[in-house]
């Protein structure tokens, strides 16, 4: 679902792509400091909601797969736009322009493959 969800999103708009990452991981901080926190009224049920999926990986105060996941679809495209922006990119031929859609693309791909094969194990 992710890689049907980001790839648009990366190949079109990778700038906005990069802000709506960033706000959503802000906000899953936010979420993630009021479970902790069980500030009312909505710490403890967020606290209900998420433990019932968590697993051995999450067993600590903090859960962060849910984190870990959109920093890892996002830093691809993080790193690949700073090289842009400061014209450390490659020359302008069909084949880097190819070359740097695979590297952004290389992080949603990866984690929507490696989560579906951890999935499909399980």
């Amino acid at each position: 679902v992710a890689v049907i969800l980001f790839v648009p999103a990366i190949l079109f708009h990778s700038s906005f792509y990069c802000l709506s990452m960033c706000v959503a991981i802000c906000c899953l901080l936010v979420i993630e400091y009021f479970r902790i926190s069980e500030i009312p009224p909505f710490g403890e049920s967020i606290n209900l909601f998420m433990t019932q999926y968590i697993d051995e990986r999450d067993s600590g105060t903090l859960i962060l797969t849910h984190l870990y996941l959109l920093i890892g679809c996002v830093i691809p495209v993080w790193l690949e736009s700073l090289c842009e922006m400061s014209n450390h990119s490659i020359n302008n031929e069909n084949q880097s322009k190819i070359w740097h859609i695979w590297i952004k693309l290389s992080g949603v791909v990866v984690l929507g493959v490696g989560d579906s094969l951890v999935k499909k194990n399980s």
